[in-house]
């Protein structure tokens, strides 16, 4: 398969993965990019991790941007405080903008997320990392989950 076929780039921060959004109606699925944000060295530029020793005003100036080109506003963002561990967490509506703007409000102990919630994006970071999806059509169930391990020290 082509990367054509799979990925298409709809803002220079995000792509879409057309493999599955193409497939079902209304989902929206991708990956970031590092680029179009504000954030400075050694972060530049579309750093969207609050975990890391970047400015939480750029960090949420970059996920408000990717928002807008999202069409998916921060209110409707849920993020999980990945923990590298097997931890998977029902979220809903009630669960909106979690950890959207601060790491303190993330969804805490958890790796991975699932929904059966309309107008819900799950996120989750990446580095070195794994981007799981899971879609249960039968079951209006989509999940995401952090797969990977931590990081070692040498």
């Amino acid at each position: 398969m082509k990367t054509d076929q799979i990925l298409k780039e709809v803002s220079p921060s995000f792509l879409e993965a057309i493999v599955l959004t193409d497939q079902y109606s209304g989902l929206t699925a991708g990956f970031t990019t590092r680029n179009g944000g504000f954030s400075k060295f050694p972060f530049t530029s579309l750093n969207l991790g609050l975990h890391v020793a970047d400015s939480d005003l750029d960090v949420v100036n970059n996920r408000r941007k990717l928002a807008d080109d999202l069409g998916f506003p921060l209110s409707s963002w849920v993020v999980g405080e990945q923990v590298h561990q097997a931890v998977i967490k029902k979220v809903s509506k009630n669960d909106a903008s979690a950890g959207s703007e601060s790491l303190d409000g993330a969804i805490k102990g958890t790796d991975g997320l699932y929904t059966q919630d309309d107008d819900i994006l799950l996120t989750s970071l990446y580095a070195d990392c794994v981007p799981l999806y899971f879609i249960a059509p039968a079951h209006r169930t989509i999940g995401l989950a952090h797969a990977g391990l931590e990081g070692y020290s040498w």
